[in-house]
């Protein structure tokens, strides 16, 4: 079972807390979902968020990515999300994810790269 990340990002910083906060309501997910900031600059009062850091296994990447879509469709509003998964031999591989017929292709590349293909 490899371990590897998945980094989330969109435009919003409240989208990006929306879904860090729906990911860790997931059981599967819990203790595995983590904002990431840049660091603090010169005149500024906080870091900005840059995107949510998830830890992944083959076995919890589906379950992320059904969490992710499962967020995507009870938006309101229409919202795209970069995704970039990277396994632990460095190999990485960057997906935009928007509708839920993304899910299937999105599933299978994670899996794909976390088991050792691409």
């Amino acid at each position: 079972m490899s371990l590897g990340t998945a980094v989330v990002r969109t435009g919003e910083e409240d989208d990006l807390r929306a879904l860090a906060r729906w990911l860790q309501e997931d059981d599967v997910l819990r203790g595995r979902v983590r904002l990431a900031e840049h660091p603090i600059q010169q005149g500024h009062m906080g870091g900005l968020l840059d995107g949510i850091v998830i830890v992944l296994t083959s076995v919890t990447a589906k379950s992320f990515v059904e969490s992710l879509f499962a967020w995507l469709t009870a938006r309101r509003t229409a919202t795209a999300v970069t995704l970039t998964v990277r396994a632990p031999d460095g190999r990485e591989v960057e997906l935009t994810c928007g509708s839920a017929a993304d899910a299937q292709q999105v599933t299978s590349s994670i899996g794909k790269l976390l088991d050792g293909g691409e």
